[in-house]
């Protein structure tokens, strides 16, 4: 694959003009076009901004960066965000903050200067604080408890991933139980088994946390034509928690009935909500390592559950529910990352972290296109990826992969 122009040069003159032709197209309304730029602009600003920093200066602030979310995990338990106004003509002061918090004065400035340099909060003078676009976006409940998560539980597992593979021989093992969260945590299970069976608080923040992935464009629209499944189809999404994609579906195609199926509070938790009682949508307990109790559905969806899992126990999810497939009627929809065929500075970041979110949480992994091909034989000979549908030709974490029974 050809690399980005961005990453082939490493002069600055040529890197400002990759930005200055991007930028038009950032601002244009063609998706494709924005898209494709908005890529490219990326990748000459970290370019640039690396290659403007001393070698070691650079490497040490890389080498720090577990600083962010070190200062973030403080400001979240303190509640800061809530207390500062978005207000610019009604600032909140650091002494403000203080009061709010219980906090010292000290302390605060120190985690918010942290914070304020990557463009959380917003400082507009010597110790008085406004919210940004992007602070702003934490004050929803799902993305609070996600950066909650990641700030908390997730730098604490990624602390333990070289222990835990210096005790492996750095090999990755191959039982989700024995991962950097369970070692961190203690505790013979993955960081979900962890959540469900031994910790509420952190399971509730965990199925909360979910719905984030919602609430971007990122992740609202799935490429698959739902609208060509028949009148009264039956739609399964397997290992649903609070049924928030289900929801979205279900509003957006009324002539599908969904079946949304999980454990413990994720699935209480939807159930519960009154906002969903009107839509056509059933609550089913039911666990991935069971066999599938919806025999012949039009699709059964496995959303953002299999890069969490290592193939043998990926593939162990996929057939059961490949036994309840009806020939010539049934669809797997995993939706999922594909990792794109790109490398080096031309990688995409979000598929990069969550790759290795997903080691630490069970010794998962992002798959390519082959390795998705290979996981789903794994699992059935009968199954087949039919196609991967895309947003475009852009890399989607929210690509779909059309999975159906062979014909022979």
């Amino acid at each position: 694959m050809a690399r980005s122009s961005a990453a082939q040069t490493s002069d600055l003159n040529s890197l400002l003009g990759i930005l200055n032709k991007a930028i038009p197209d950032v601002v244009s309304a063609d998706p494709r076009s924005y898209e494709e730029a908005r890529i490219e602009a990326i990748r000459a600003c970290e370019k640039m901004t690396a290659l403007l920093h001393d070698p070691f200066q650079w490497l040490f602030v890389e080498s720090a960066a577990y600083i962010v979310p070190a200062a973030m995990s403080v400001v979240l338990e303190l509640k800061v965000p809530h207390h500062i106004s978005s207000d610019i003509e009604n600032p909140t002061t650091v002494e403000q903050l203080s009061k709010a918090t219980g906090a010292p004065v000290g302390l605060l400035e120190r985690m918010l200067r942290i914070l304020t340099k990557r463009m959380i909060f917003e400082e507009i003078k010597p110790k008085t604080y406004i919210h940004n676009m992007f602070s702003e976006t934490i004050l929803v409940p799902s993305v609070e408890a996600w950066v909650s998560l990641s700030s908390d539980d997730n730098l604490k597992a990624a602390a333990a991933l070289l222990p835990l593979l210096k005790e492996n021989g750095f090999k990755i093992p191959q039982n989700d139980g024995n991962c950097a969260f369970s070692k961190a945590f203690q505790t013979p299970l993955n960081q979900f088994q962890y959540y469900f069976d031994v910790d509420p608080e952190r399971s509730r923040r965990a199925a909360l946390s979910m719905a984030a992935f919602n609430s971007t464009s990122m992740f609202r629209d799935f490429p698959f034509p739902f609208d060509q499944l028949p009148q009264d189809g039956v739609v399964v999404d397997v290992g649903g928690g609070g049924g928030h994609v289900s929801v979205e579906l279900a509003r957006k195609y009324p002539h599908l009935n969904f079946v949304v199926q999980d454990l413990g509070e994720s699935i209480a938790s939807g159930a519960a909500n009154p906002e969903y009682a009107t839509l056509p949508i059933k609550w089913q307990e039911h666990g991935l390592f069971e066999p599938q109790a919806v025999k012949g559905a039009d699709a059964y969806i496995v959303r953002h559950v299999l890069h969490g899992f290592e193939d043998e126990t990926s593939s162990k999810i996929i057939g059961y529910i490949a036994k309840a497939m009806e020939p010539g009627k049934s669809r797997i929809l995993i939706i999922d990352c594909v990792v794109p065929k790109a490398f080096g500075s031309d990688s995409i970041p979000f598929v990069n972290a969550t790759d290795i979110l997903a080691m630490l949480g069970g010794n998962g992994k992002q798959r390519t296109v082959e390795a998705w091909d290979a996981l789903v034989k794994m699992a059935d000979k009968r199954l087949e990826v039919v196609k991967i549908w895309q947003q475009g030709h852009l890399a989607s974490a929210d690509a779909v992969i059309e999975i159906r029974t062979s014909r022979v």
